[in-house]
């Protein structure tokens, strides 16, 4: 089974995907994270 399966639509995916990026940032204070990772993967889902 796919993500899309499982999601519905690629945008929704995006959505959760990008939520969970936040949520992993509020939660551990990782800006390091962020700046490696986090604010790519939340431009990109925002381009979905």
């Amino acid at each position: 089974m796919t993500a899309l399966a499982l999601f519905g639509d690629a945008k929704d995916c995006g959505e959760d995907v990008a939520f969970c990026v936040w949520q992993y940032y509020t939660i551990t204070c990782g800006q390091d994270y962020m700046d490696r990772y986090g604010h790519e993967l939340i431009l990109d889902c925002a381009r979905l």
